[in-house]
């Protein structure tokens, strides 16, 4: 584990590993590898990157053209699951976001067109569905 993040690590990243495995006593160990990760990850993100990623998951996602439905979902469902590596910059713990936040958040970002001409002619209420209808009806 020690040598293939040295490996992969550059910069400051680099110095900041190293650093931390100097300051840490009991050689290399597996719960030093997974402390000093932690205190690296931590300098690695913004301050706010948490609450950020929250914020622009809820109001700035957009479907882009060229991506079916079905992709723009599953990715941001990896995305959603992703959340919980971040740091926090309180004693929140990071979570991914609920089913209900996660088809709310999918269905406002469906072009308007898509809003209109399908699923507000068909009376479709994300609010009453899960993941599953919402994409079948998308495709």
């Amino acid at each position: 584990m020690f040598n293939y993040s040295e490996r992969v690590l550059t910069g400051d990243a680099l110095v900041f590993y190293k650093r931390k495995i100097l300051e840490l006593p009991n050689g290399r160990t597996a719960v030093v590898f997974n402390n000093v990760m932690k205190e690296l990850t931590a300098h690695i993100f913004l301050v706010h990157a948490y609450r950020e990623q929250k914020r622009y998951m809820g109001r700035f996602l957009r479907k882009p053209k060229e991506m079916t439905t079905r992709e723009y979902f599953t990715r941001v469902q990896e995305i959603n699951n992703h959340r919980t590596l971040f740091p926090t910059d309180t004693e929140e713990v990071a979570t991914v976001m609920s089913d209900d936040e996660l088809i709310k958040t999918l269905y406002h970002v469906l072009p308007d067109t898509w809003m209109t001409t399908n699923l507000v002619m068909q009376g479709f209420n994300y609010a009453q569905h899960n993941l599953a209808d919402l994409l079948e009806t998308c495709d």
